[in-house]
């Protein structure tokens, strides 16, 4: 993987790695809120309806119970994101590499996942004929994947750095 020396152009690695830790727990704590109000809305959404018919029922059911489970697999990314975060924060601040792994790790399962999303999503688009739809989709999904991507250069960058500092010096 590539190697960076500096973040942003004018920031050490390190302060660029705290940085990005903010920015991702920034992150990571909106999407928790923004889940918790989604599942509130949902259920009152839900609650709402009345008068309807058995399939209806079941219709409703099947797509809360669907809502659910997405707002609550968002809302533990959020919550993993926000501790990843500090830890990474916590890891630069002290120059302890072991404390990177985990947002690194996280972040590359991320991307990967992200990527096998994207590609699924643009396929099934493009099968429909909804090309500009697919389009769409795909120029405001890239600018935040190659932020993230940016983003696991500088930390990895920093690991590197502070795994190869015990070697310099002789330890």
């Amino acid at each position: 993987m590539t190697r960076l020396e500096g973040c942003c152009f004018c920031l050490s690695l390190k302060t660029g790695v705290i940085l990005i830790g903010f920015l991702q727990a920034i992150v990571g704590i909106s999407l928790l809120i923004q889940q918790s109000i989604e599942a509130d809305y949902s259920d009152s959404y839900f609650a709402g309806k009345k008068n309807m018919t058995d399939s209806e029922v079941v219709d409703i059911m099947k797509h809360r119970n669907a809502h659910h489970g997405l707002s609550v697999t968002a809302a533990v990314i959020g919550a993993m994101q926000v501790f990843l975060s500090a830890l990474l924060i916590y890891g630069a601040e002290k120059e302890k590499p072991q404390l990177l792994r985990p947002w690194i790790v996280f972040t590359v399962t991320l991307l990967v996942t992200e990527a096998f999303i994207m590609f699924g999503v643009m396929i099934v688009l493009a099968l429909l004929d909804l090309t500009s739809l697919a389009i769409f989709l795909f120029l405001f999904i890239l600018p935040s994947t190659i932020a993230t991507y940016y983003y696991l250069l500088v930390v990895y960058s920093f690991y590197v750095q502070l795994v190869e500092i015990p070697k310099v010096i002789g330890i």
